[in-house]
């Protein structure tokens, strides 16, 4: 009779123990990887808020509501919709340049006097935007 002692693993407990280790190091390193994806979204869109508001900032010192404003043929006032960051000095260097818009809403008339709400939309990271808003007046 030959009494046999277990010193080791059988093939089957070692195949089971590969298979869990394997599945924890593959969901640590999808988590990994996006962690990393989420980091680098909100660096980016760290960058594109101060851009942005540099870009307001800007609008406010180098523009006023007469530069937006356009006479069309019929004599009437029309706004402009959109500036160009040419028009406000801005390097074209900057991350965010090529990808920035300025949207101006329509005048309008009060006590105050003339006000023009703009719009200043940074496309980030994958597509995201952000945006900032801005108030001219007269």
């Amino acid at each position: 009779m030959f009494i046999h002692k277990k010193n080791g693993f059988t093939v089957l407990e070692a195949v089971v123990a590969i298979a869990i280790i394997s599945f924890v190091l593959v969901s640590s390193v999808g988590i990994l990887i996006s962690l990393q994806n989420q980091n680098k979204a909100l660096n980016s869109q760290i960058n594109a808020a101060s851009y942005a508001a540099l870009i307001r900032d800007e609008v406010l010192l180098q523009t006023t509501i007469s530069e937006i404003q356009t006479n069309n043929f019929d004599g009437q006032t029309k706004t402009l919709t959109e500036i160009s960051l040419e028009t406000i000095l801005i390097d074209p260097a900057y991350d965010f340049y090529s990808m920035t818009t300025i949207t101006f809403e329509p005048i309008e008339v009060s006590v105050y006097g003339n006000i023009c709400e703009f719009i200043v939309t940074v496309t980030y990271y994958n597509n995201r935007t952000y945006e900032v808003r801005g108030i001219l007046y007269e």
